[in-house]
């Protein structure tokens, strides 16, 4: 949870950021129950946009609640956004769910399109 707060203040602090690389560690279960938690009350206001954010690329992905979340953060918050790579953890069972839940994330940017490498 600390981390993603960190994580938001850099964001708020970053106006003009056009590029973004966000490497996804799992860890525990339990953290990343509280990571899912961080989302629902949590009193914070996380308003944010990203102005300037074309390109968001994202590794280690696996899918858990939190990940999802902040893919959909993202898009719904950046107007100018045109890519959006996600290259998935190794052994990562269910891909095709995966994707067919975020393509479905509503985008506030026209151009925005997710890629998965193969």
């Amino acid at each position: 949870m600390q981390q993603m707060l960190a994580a938001f203040c850099i964001f708020r602090s970053s106006l003009v950021l056009q590029k973004l690389y966000i490497k996804a560690i799992s860890v525990e279960n339990k953290s990343a129950a509280s990571a899912d938690g961080f989302w629902e009350g949590s009193g914070e206001d996380f308003s944010c946009t990203f102005g300037h954010l074309q390109v968001v690329e994202v590794t280690g992905f696996t899918g858990i609640a939190s990940e999802v979340k902040l893919i959909g953060f993202v898009l719904a918050n950046a107007p100018v956004l045109e890519r959006l790579q996600i290259k998935f953890k190794e052994n990562v069972g269910n891909t095709v769910d995966i994707f067919r839940e975020l393509i479905r994330f509503r985008r506030i940017s026209p151009k925005a399109e997710i890629v998965v490498p193969a």
